[in-house]
């Protein structure tokens, strides 16, 4: 039976998170492990019934690494209940860490033959594009542009 993972949702769910845990510091520790706990049961008990198999690499719905992650982050939010700010650092480093994990091997586009002209609008510079054959896309730092 094939199996296939829905990345951009896992990888959304990660970084959703990772973003949450920037806000540890305006919150008291014991709600923020309160919220981990949560999310260990909720990992290990709920999350492959809501959203079956598409958050994880395994056919069986879930993985370790599903109830480990919120664990982790269990344990890291009373070892720096005196300074949150860590726990949240670190939550946020693992949430984005795996959010952006397949970004490593890519590269950006090459610009080296681009073209800057910062008088054109967003119009023009479309139609600056459909005139010529080798563009293959257009931006306007313009952004107040109709088009």
């Amino acid at each position: 039976m094939s199996h296939t993972t829905n990345e951009l949702l896992r990888k959304a769910l990660h970084i959703g998170f990772g973003l949450f845990a920037l806000t540890l510091r305006w919150i008291p520790w014991w709600t923020a492990a309160l919220v981990a706990a949560v999310a260990v049961l909720g990992n290990w008990l709920l999350l492959h019934r809501i959203v079956g198999t598409r958050v994880s690499r395994h056919e069986r719905g879930y993985d370790a690494g599903i109830v480990l992650y919120p664990l982790v982050v269990m344990l890291l939010i009373p070892i720096f209940r005196n300074h949150i700010a860590y726990a949240g650092i670190a939550w946020a480093m693992l949430a984005f860490g795996d959010g952006f994990a397949t970004l490593t091997n890519m590269k950006l586009p090459e610009s080296a033959n681009a073209i800057v002209d910062m008088s054109l609008g967003l119009d023009e510079c479309w139609q600056s594009c459909l005139r010529n054959c080798a563009c293959r896309a257009y931006a306007s730092a313009n952004v107040s542009s109709e088009k």
